[in-house]
């Protein structure tokens, strides 16, 4: 013999019907919701590998640093180029290669 199997009997029983509701509020309605949960998570996945890239870039600045700060060679070449400096006795032409013509 074979059963039947009321759905009505099993969507309507107490049991399923405090489950859905306490599903509910959990996803959409508390203040601790899923939804912002999973958006917050998001945020967090972003902010740490922006953490990463500024702790390496924090680690380049340093090296640089330590170059500026122990070699006279490499702050006399770092001058030049970034700030366009020059001895009293030279002429420093700049040549842009943006214009393309």
């Amino acid at each position: 013999m074979k059963r039947k199997i009321d759905i009505k009997k099993i969507l309507f029983n107490k049991f399923t019907i405090a489950t859905l509701v306490f599903a509910a509020v959990i996803i959409f309605i508390d203040r601790d919701n899923m939804i912002k949960l999973l958006k917050m998570n998001r945020n967090l996945k972003e902010m740490k590998a922006e953490e990463k890239a500024y702790n390496e870039e924090y680690c380049q600045d340093s090296i640089m640093f330590e170059q500026l700060k122990n070699d006279s060679d490499y702050r006399e070449r770092y001058a030049r180029e970034k700030y366009f400096m020059k001895h009293a006795n030279e002429d420093v032409y700049i040549i842009s290669a943006d214009e393309e013509e």
